[in-house]
């Protein structure tokens, strides 16, 4: 009767020791399972709580550098706190993949046992498995991507990373042609270089009508614009010194010898009013003389 009563007492310890064993264990594995390469690492980590007087056999640990699997146990970190009821441990495991396929693979990193000890008595606790997916590097023959839908491969973005130097290249050269255009064309004066005599020579005639009168106010215009350039009135017998002092204008100086000619009739003679079409002459000639002043002839 002593021996059954103590069986029965030694089951029933066993069985409540079964049920509320000494320690507590949480597991935080990664939050994705695929996606990943050969060379990769993998941090897990596990918290554990011991009720004293079990402690942890450090020397059970996982051992740094085992390769199991084509998995290799990077680093181990272990730290420890003591209260008075219980003991904390954190051990952080950090895991290196090793293996490689031709194709996407489930692997999983190691299930792995830890032990506690009180008095010559041990105790284990395990940490299971995680399972992941490991993807080639590259692709293995020819892959038609229609006949690939799993829903472990990610959606494939299109890279425009270099697209954007390229399009800030392109809107800088659009903006300086713009200004170009409005620098060789315009008629404001807002831009720099661009409120030179013949430039407001150029919006007075623009401005006209087709009368004899416009045209000698015109052609009056043109003269101001050429005395505000030379420093004084320019005369045909003067023009080369005036193409001394301004180069860019001997591209045009058979049409400064016509616009004296056209200015000799229009003020000078009597037919002044039956020249038809000096209007459209004279404006032509002024944005040729606004060019030369703007350095775009």
């Amino acid at each position: 009767m002593r021996l059954l009563a103590a069986c029965i007492l030694m089951l029933v310890s066993i069985t409540a020791f079964a049920v509320n064993p000494p320690y507590t264990l949480q597991v935080k594995n990664p939050e994705r399972s695929i996606g990943y390469f050969v060379g990769d690492i993998i941090q897990r980590s596990v918290e554990l709580e011991v009720t004293p007087p079990y402690t942890l056999v450090h020397g059970a640990l996982p051992v740094k550098g085992m390769m199991r699997q084509g998995i290799e146990l990077r680093d181990i970190r272990l730290t420890e706190t003591k209260s008075s009821d219980k003991i904390r441990y954190r051990l952080e495991l950090s895991y290196q993949v090793f293996s490689r396929s031709n194709f996407a693979q489930k692997i999983a990193l190691p299930q792995e046992t830890l032990k506690f000890s009180n008095a010559g008595k041990a105790i284990s606790a395990t940490v299971p498995a995680w399972q992941f997916r490991v993807s080639p590097i590259a692709a293995h023959g020819e892959v038609y991507i229609e006949q690939d839908m799993s829903p472990y491969r990610g959606p494939m973005l299109v890279g425009f990373g270099y697209l954007k130097p390229l399009l800030a290249v392109s809107l800088g050269l659009v903006v300086i042609s713009l200004f170009g255009l409005i620098y060789m064309h315009g008629d404001t004066a807002w831009f720099p270089g661009m409120g030179g005599p013949f430039a407001a020579s150029y919006r007075n005639i623009s401005s006209l009508s087709e009368h004899p009168e416009s045209l000698q106010a015109g052609v009056a215009s043109m003269h101001h614009a050429f005395r505000l350039t030379f420093g004084e009135t320019l005369f045909p017998e003067r023009l080369d010194q005036f193409i001394k002092k301004y180069p860019a204008f001997l591209s045009i100086k058979p049409e400064i010898d016509a616009f004296f000619d056209i200015s000799n009739q229009v003020l000078y003679s009597e037919s002044a009013g039956q020249q038809s079409g000096y209007m459209q002459q004279l404006l032509e000639f002024c944005a040729r003389c606004r060019d030369c002043e703007r350095g775009v002839a």
